[in-house]
């Protein structure tokens, strides 16, 4: 073999090494493609995302793990206050990516736990180390929701059917410390996993019981999250979550301002760093008020050159190519 053919057999395994190392193994990461819009009064339907499906049926003895389900899908298609995004019945929230996402229960006073899996599109190679990331918004924003850490991911050979009081140790975890009570902005969590070989199913859920688990108030009913972009993908690639680039958090988003003339928080601004960055304004039917950027970086409070109702206000930015959602209260 001469050194011009070795270098072309070389430079192609290379390449498809690379293609393999950032192929992420999870299909339907953000829960785009359905089989139909989800609908009231079950919103447990993320079955309809499909390959993705609840291992765990909400009635003990049922073996139908699609209208049994109590894993919640929302999606653009399905009716605004009910599983659509970005209003549900679960609160407001545009999706990270796309136009869905999947949402449930990781910690109850019960101690029930609703967990999603789903076959990976291959088995995970033994002592290779793999990027593991999804991005979670905690949606607990009433009396009876409250925070926690226990996030985990759990990689088996073969599909994981077990009841809801099933726990185990999981694969890997969200750090205990790192409580996750960010009710407005994606969240991103971020770990690194050395496969056993062979793992072909990924479940997210909460493995622990809840003698053992950590959430920031145990007198409350539920630790509920939205999940979205789901990533499992060998470590090695500059494309890998893992090791993504990071984004600027010195930028502020006020949550409250007055536009009423007294000269004193009369505009809604933030301090845009690219002239790429921009800021949505909404209302709370999802509806357009006004686009910010570099160029025009303030909101005087007005809709169509009329002053504003006052009430709650929704913003989604986007800043170095990173999304961030949340609220701002207009008061007069």
């Amino acid at each position: 073999m001469n050194k011009l053919v070795l270098y072309i057999v070389l430079f192609i395994s290379n390449f498809y090494i690379d293609i393999l190392n950032a192929q992420n193994l999870v299909p339907n990461p953000s829960f785009e493609e359905i089989v139909q819009c989800p609908e009231m009064p079950d919103p447990g339907q993320i079955h309809l995302a499909k390959p993705w499906f609840q291992p765990t049926p909400w009635f003990w003895d049922s073996t139908d793990f699609e209208t049994s389900s109590s894993s919640d899908l929302f999606h653009e298609c399905a009716p605004q206050g009910e599983s659509g995004v970005p209003l549900s019945w679960a609160g407001y929230q545009f999706a990270r990516t796309g136009k869905g996402y999947a949402g449930i229960g990781f910690w109850q006073s019960s101690s029930s736990r609703e967990r999603i899996e789903v076959e990976l599109n291959d088995s995970l190679l033994k002592d290779s180390t793999y990027c593991v990331s999804m991005y979670v918004v905690n949606k607990t924003t009433n009396t009876i929701g409250t925070a926690t850490s226990n996030l985990h991911f759990l990689f088996t050979k073969d599909s994981l059917i077990q009841n809801f009081g099933y726990y185990t140790t999981p694969s890997v975890e969200n750090p205990v410390a790192n409580f996750i009570s960010d009710t407005n902005n994606w969240t991103e969590i971020n770990v690194e996993y050395v496969a056993k070989g062979g793992e072909k199913f990924l479940t997210i859920g909460s493995f622990y019981s809840n003698q053992n688990s950590t959430v920031l108030d145990s007198n409350s009913y539920t630790a509920y999250y939205f999940i979205d972009d789901v990533w499992v993908a060998r470590l090695g690639s500059k494309n890998c979550p893992c090791k993504g680039e990071e984004v600027d958090k010195t930028i502020v988003f006020p949550n409250t301002f007055t536009p009423n003339n007294d000269g004193s928080n009369d505009f809604w601004s933030i301090d845009f760093k690219n002239a790429s960055d921009y800021v949505l304004i909404l209302n709370r039917w999802g509806n357009k008020v006004t686009e910010l950027n570099k160029n025009s970086p303030k909101w005087d409070g007005n809709c169509k050159g009329k002053p504003c109702t006052e009430g709650v206000y929704f913003y989604k930015a986007y800043i170095n190519g990173e999304p961030k959602h949340g609220f701002i209260h207009l008061f007069r």
